[in-house]
């Protein structure tokens, strides 16, 4: 009998037989001998096994009907000939998605393809990732829901093509939404929640198209009524979800609680960590608690004090994104250097400038020093010039260089030189 196999060749429990029946009582007509055993067989010579395949008809019964000649075996063939699916992917195709088996070839895969391929000028390892990433795409009427939905986002939530064709190759599971249910309301959300226009929301999407996979109710009101009870005004929500959409995809617990280490940590007040999740809200994915274990090591390597360290912090909120180890550290470690080696002048040149610590080491920070040594000007002389541009710093040099700077014939130190490459 159907049931015996199923259960204890291919695994499948009393309790989850018991929900296939109650779904598809026909599953107790199918003939093992004609039916079953030959899939099984089948899909064992795919390498999947008889647990894996037991997992499959769990996850969706109906492929259990479907021939193997007429539907199975075509299918499996056009994904490999015509979309290049190989055999490793098609196994873990098979096992997460096994309703792609009954998708027809010509209703469904050939015109999603199409019509993708046109619409948002994917190429065909593009149109292969978003199968792969999204098989329930395929099922969709290009006609009945695809276009529609295309449409809708073009006119009606005004998303340039690029944008359309960013989510597609990163989260195409979007496209599976409904515009009524899912769609638009998070548009209205955006627009007149976090106060986004229209060309923002577009921009969002382009460089952060997963933003519309998360959920209104669970993560992106939660989040915008937090931000709000922080302090942020319309102007302020508006920058954060700008700056950092993938905030969106937090656990609003563990925010909190990143914003309770700052306040405690720091000794912050609300108004003080309102202007640091505005200026650096990325800095509320990382692991604050190591990011400021280490950071105050470094700082206070310098002598710096906890009050130094909040000024810097509450001046510089965006110190808080960067890495220690590969930002900050070495940063530090070519100034002290520059300095003689001498703490004191560096942590004095911090706290009267913590943007310094902000600039590139490579792009500003190691050539504005190497041609303050080659013009024999102190190491202070950086705070005055950090800021200006390049063209603005050759102007200051030619007028405070010492005369005879090029008669000394001085050069940056091997470290400025290396922090060069």
């Amino acid at each position: 009998m159907a049931y015996f196999f199923i259960r204890d060749t291919l695994g499948v429990s009393d309790a989850a037989l018991s929900r296939i029946i109650l779904q598809s009582p026909n599953v107790l007509g199918l003939s093992v001998a004609r039916n079953l055993n030959l899939k099984s067989a089948f899909f064992n010579t795919l390498g999947i096994s008889n647990a894996e395949l037991g997992d499959m008809v769990v996850r969706h019964p109906p492929f259990l009907w479907l021939s193997l000649d007429d539907n199975i075996k075509p299918t499996l063939a056009w994904l490999h000939w015509h979309v290049g699916v190989s055999h490793t992917e098609l196994c873990a195709l098979l096992k997460s998605a096994p309703a792609l088996l009954g998708y027809s070839i010509p209703h469904n895969l050939v015109p999603t393809m199409e019509f993708l391929k046109l619409e948002l000028a994917l190429s065909d390892a593009q149109l292969k990732s978003v199968l792969m990433r999204c098989p329930a795409l395929f099922s969709l009427s290009v006609e009945a829901n695809l276009a529609p939905k295309l449409a809708y986002l073009m006119a009606g939530a005004r998303l340039s093509r690029e944008a359309l064709t960013a989510i597609a190759i990163a989260a195409p599971q979007v496209l599976c939404y409904s515009v009524e249910d899912n769609l638009k309301p998070k548009f209205k959300f955006l627009v007149s929640r976090c106060h986004l226009r229209p060309a923002h929301v577009d921009a969002l999407v382009r460089r952060h198209p997963a933003v519309l996979s998360n959920s209104m109710e669970r993560k992106m009101r939660p989040l915008a009524t937090y931000l709000r009870a922080l302090g942020c005004g319309p102007r302020e929500l508006r920058d954060v979800v700008r700056r950092a959409p993938a905030l969106f995809s937090s656990d609003l617990q563990t925010l909190d609680a990143r914003v309770d280490l700052l306040r405690a940590r720091l000794g912050l007040a609300d108004t003080e960590l309102r202007k640091i999740v505005v200026a650096a809200p990325g800095a509320l994915a990382c692991r604050l608690d190591v990011k400021l274990d280490a950071s105050s090591s470094t700082q206070r390597g310098l002598g710096l004090d906890a009050a130094t360290i909040r000024r810097l912090v509450v001046a510089m909120p965006t110190l808080l994104a960067c890495s220690v180890e590969f930002n900050l550290a070495p940063k530090v470690a070519l100034l002290l250097h520059v300095a003689g080696g001498d703490a004191a002048r560096v942590a004095a040149a911090v706290a009267a400038s913590p943007a310094l610590l902000g600039y590139s080491t490579r792009g500003r920070i190691a050539p504005r020093l190497a041609a303050l040594q080659q013009a024999g000007l102190p190491f202070e002389a950086l705070l005055g010039v950090i800021r200006l541009t390049d063209v603005a710093f050759e102007e200051w040099l030619v007028k405070n260089a010492p005369a005879d700077a090029a008669q000394r014939g001085m050069q940056p130190s091997p470290e400025v030189l290396r922090s060069l490459e």
